[in-house]
């Protein structure tokens, strides 16, 4: 999202619901969208001891987005508060803006009614406007949660550490102005992205020589910058002049205090990150490309216009990126065009380039010659590697190829050439899923049934009609189970709905899925307690609906 905003998946929001039952229509659309963080001031965490009741934000933060109807995601810890949310227009944001700037906390952390006297941990929020653009909703739905940090670091950077070891700030006009004045030949400042491998591949800034931003490689989530990044070059910039930045400016302020606390002096940053700069230079300035958000806009902003992205196989211009186009291995993003798409069955990453003619995640298709093959390619890309999590990684995948080619050769199994591509997230057909079913990509209903192009199909199912659930109802595993998803689906598997939520976004008139919480673990350990299971999802094509549960008597 525009103000690096959380990287979370939806599950629905969190509110329990006594049955399935129709549900208010999706409501207007949400033309307007707010971005923000803040890490707390020291006054809040003094006056609270450093103890902020991380529970009563995010309850009085629910109450508040459901209130005024809003949708997005809103991570929040003891540390700071990170978020993106949408609403219908531009005054029933600024209502939540008031209410949050005038919200305060106790003694004890806790929020407390309104006109108490005590911090005010959302005060002085920079808050980002954005526009909805021509998406109806950018959010499938509202998640607000509690984290550990509001940017993941692994704990190795601390809001403290934001504080007392934080980079200098520059505003859009300095950060350019630096950008394009003449530098020393022989020590030009480092320009330096923090974002994803992803969101720099679509668009970047470049120098005054028109080279492009340093970004490490090997990030495709933040909480690997402190230790891929700073403890293997922060000797070699010890004596430079760094400039970073970032989306929003979060991710900054942990990465300048990360590379200082490693000994680098000069660090500075960009105030508001390139959602400030675009607002600034509306034509682009010295940033090219697309700026990525973690929302269904997936870019957003002005700019010149230019494509600076490449597919990863050919190297054609291309720059949109889709949840369906993910790695085998990581399940990153991946930039590739629709023709060289469709001529590989399974995607890989740059980072995962490597194993490209040897690690897929489907095995269905490969007869046992093929098998042997990709053994010996794992085998040799596992023997090369210092990393111990790659090495693990490549060995589950030498396991998994291992039983199945001994399958095939026992007669238990048999090689299918025909097999139907899937999705990387969910194992689905690719005629049940279009790949896009996770995070903020996921919607419940791709189309709407009245004017459903597959309407005269064979099977084609008009109106959801799922039988009454509830929670407390008794399940099992059912029909569309998927064991490659889920796991084993034991015959007296047995477990309880605990909730009932909404599997994406949609024009469904009930919720479509439910949490189920298990009485016993499943075999092989795939299956947790309490997730999010199908109940009615529409499949892609529109013939069918998906129920990963069954309803049972006891």
């Amino acid at each position: 999202m525009a103000a690096d905003g959380p990287e979370v998946s939806p599950s629905g929001d969190g509110g329990i619901h006594e049955s399935i039952r129709p549900v208010p229509a999706e409501g207007p659309p949400h033309r307007s969208v707010l971005l923000y963080y803040r890490y707390f001031p020291d006054d809040v965490l003094a006056a609270t001891g450093a103890d902020v009741s991380v529970q009563s934000l995010v309850s009085h933060q629910r109450t508040l987005c459901r209130r005024l109807g809003l949708r997005g995601r809103v991570l929040i810890s003891a540390e700071g508060i990170n978020g993106t949310v949408s609403g219908a227009d531009a005054d029933v944001l600024r209502a939540y803006i008031g209410a949050m700037e005038s919200t305060a906390l106790g003694a004890c952390g806790t929020v407390e009614e309104a006109g108490t006297e005590g911090p005010r941990p959302f005060a002085g929020v920079d808050w980002k406007w954005s526009s909805a653009g021509g998406t109806r909703h950018i959010f499938p739905d509202l998640k607000v949660e509690p984290a550990k940090e509001i940017v993941s670091t692994g704990g190795s950077v601390s809001v403290r550490d934001v504080v007392e070891h934080g980079g200098t700030h520059l505003d859009p006009r300095q950060f350019h102005a630096m950008l394009t004045s003449r530098p020393p030949a022989d020590r030009p400042p480092v320009l330096l992205d923090v974002r994803n491998t992803f969101e720099h591949a679509v668009g970047h800034f470049v120098g005054a020589n028109g080279d492009p931003a340093e970004q490490p490689a090997a990030m495709t989530n933040f909480s690997t910058f402190e230790r891929e990044y700073c403890k293997k070059n922060a000797g070699a910039l010890a004596d430079r002049t760094v400039m970073m930045y970032c989306t929003g400016g979060i991710r900054c302020e942990k990465a300048s205090a990360a590379l200082k606390k490693h000994g680098v002096r000069e660090v500075y940053q960009l105030r508001g990150g390139i959602h400030r700069y675009l607002e600034e230079y509306p034509t682009g300035g010295m940033f090219r490309g697309k700026n990525f958000v973690f929302d269904q806009r997936v870019t957003a902003g002005g700019g010149g216009g230019d494509v600076v992205g490449r597919c990863l196989a050919c190297r054609a211009p291309y720059d949109e990126l889709c949840g369906s186009r993910v790695c085998a291995v990581c399940r990153d993003l991946v930039l590739v065009c629709p023709d060289c798409r469709a001529a590989r069955r399974e995607l890989h990453c740059r980072r995962h380039a490597y194993l490209a003619t040897c690690y897929f995640a489907f095995l269905e298709p490969f007869a046992a010659d093929e098998l042997s093959w990709q053994l010996e390619g794992l085998r040799s890309a596992r023997e090369a590697q210092e990393s111990t999590n790659v090495r693990k990684t490549i060995m589950k995948q030498i396991v998994r190829v291992a039983a199945r080619l001994e399958a095939l050769r026992s007669g238990e199994a048999a090689a299918d050439p025909g097999a139907p591509r899937r999705c990387r997230t969910c194992m689905e057909s690719s005629n049940i899923c279009d790949g896009r079913c996770w995070g903020f990509w996921r919607r419940s209903v791709p189309i709407e049934l009245e004017n459903c192009a597959e309407k005269g199909k064979e099977g084609f199912i008009p109106v959801p009609t799922p039988a009454l659930i509830s929670v407390g109802s008794r399940v099992a595993p059912g029909a569309d189970w998927n064991e490659l998803r889920l796991g084993e689906s034991a015959g007296d598997r047995r477990g309880t709905v605990v909730e009932t939520k909404s599997w994406g976004t949609g024009r469904s008139a009930a919720p479509d899925a439910v949490k189920v919480l298990w009485d016993v673990a499943g075999r092989g350990g795939r299956v947790r307690g309490a997730e999010l299971y199908r109940w009615g999802v529409l499949s892609h094509d529109g013939t069918r609906l998906m129920y990963d549960v069954q309803k049972v008597d006891a």
